[in-house]
């Protein structure tokens, strides 16, 4: 049992892409891999849905713990991850549990929050998962999140009317090793964080 909420429902093991992949990644998918690949893994994939993420991530030959509360998506991500052959280490463990608690037991070099899904937890969960997160980074692991946010002008990348990123996560036991703004549709832009362990 990795996590003390939550329930593995399912482990599969699944083979890399190859090289010449003919399934187009979007650039989103490709910072969160390259970021798997700079740490070495284990990952967690916290709200991890039917598996956009986690199921490339594991035919890339990593271990992905995937976290939802929703039942029905993690049901099509081990469909999904169940059609790939059993020939790689890399594997998908699904675990259904609530973010808001959410107690680990292992460390990983990649935790992600893909979506703006840190955006979408309440005020009060916020913090106390991203101080479960930093205390079980391992050394040089990272936790990686979409911080998505109106473009207003003359306001910094990623600023809300909540704060802005690095405020919320330095008090978390988290600073900011990279970020990259990209723009979305709507006024909004998205603010790609790399953060690491403080101290």
């Amino acid at each position: 049992m990795l996590l003390r909420t939550g329930r593995p429902v399912g482990t599969l093991r699944t083979v890399p892409r190859p090289t010449a992949d003919p399934l187009p990644h979007g650039a989103d998918i490709l910072d969160y891999l390259r970021a798997a690949r700079a740490t070495g893994g284990p990952v967690l994939d916290l709200g991890a849905g039917s598996g956009r993420f986690a199921v490339p991530l594991a035919r890339q030959g990593f271990d992905v713990d995937a976290v939802d509360r929703d039942p029905a998506r993690l049901a099509r991500l081990r469909t999904w991850a169940g059609t790939l052959p059993e020939t790689h280490p890399g594997r998908v463990t699904t675990i259904r549990a609530e973010l808001a608690e959410l107690t680990l037991h292992r460390r990983y070099g990649l935790v992600m929050m893909a979506g703006g899904l840190i955006l979408e937890l309440p005020d009060r969960v916020r913090p106390l998962l991203l101080r479960e997160i930093a205390a079980h980074l391992s050394r040089d692991g990272v936790l990686a999140l979409d911080w998505i946010a109106p473009d207003h002008p003359g306001t910094a990348p990623g600023t809300t009317s909540g704060g802005t990123p690095p405020a919320d996560l330095r008090a978390c036991g988290l600073r900011v090793l990279r970020r990259d703004r990209r723009p979305l549709a709507g006024g909004r832009s998205s603010t790609f964080l790399l953060c690491g362990r403080r101290g």
